[in-house]
């Protein structure tokens, strides 16, 4: 997670808008870091894309997160 966060500071800092794509492993605790990252960061004042291609691996429907069984 310690790269991302790095990855993501260096987007900031550069003022342009950018992408964010998750791509990690099913873990609902990382994805939900990985979202209040995300989270943290819009302000609406940069366009930025949020791709999140595994959501169907980490969460069960398109509803509230819910703890794997």
């Amino acid at each position: 997670m310690s790269s991302f966060c790095k990855a993501l500071a260096k987007a900031i800092a550069s003022g342009k808008g950018f992408a964010i794509s998750y791509t990690g492993p099913r873990s609902l605790v990382i994805f939900e870091q990985w979202c209040k990252a995300v989270n943290a960061i819009l302000d609406g004042r940069k366009e930025t894309h949020v791709v999140i291609e595994e959501y169907g691996r980490v969460c069960a429907n398109a509803g509230p997160l819910k703890p794997e069984s």
